[in-house]
């Protein structure tokens, strides 16, 4: 059967979370950067707002970072 952690967890889920925390260790200082987060915004086809608020967000498996009006950026495709 699955291997499980002493948490009670899978251990693929274990490994899975250390995966998006280092990701968003790695990738949150981004989110400081003005051009960085006006790209999201156009790649979405969207026009950023004056004062944009990003946060963490996951969404099934996927993760991302979703703002005000309830925009999600995928930053990180789950394996769903």
């Amino acid at each position: 059967g699955a291997a499980i952690a002493t948490s009670g967890h899978s251990t693929a889920l274990v490994d899975m979370s250390a995966n998006y925390a280092k990701f968003i260790q790695r990738e949150d200082p981004n989110l400081d950067e003005p051009e960085y987060v006006e790209r999201l915004y156009a790649n979405a086809g969207r026009s950023m707002p004056a004062r944009p608020k990003l946060k963490w967000n996951l969404r099934g498996l996927d993760l991302g970072v979703v703002d005000r009006s309830g925009v999600f950026f995928v930053l990180k495709c789950g394996p769903n």
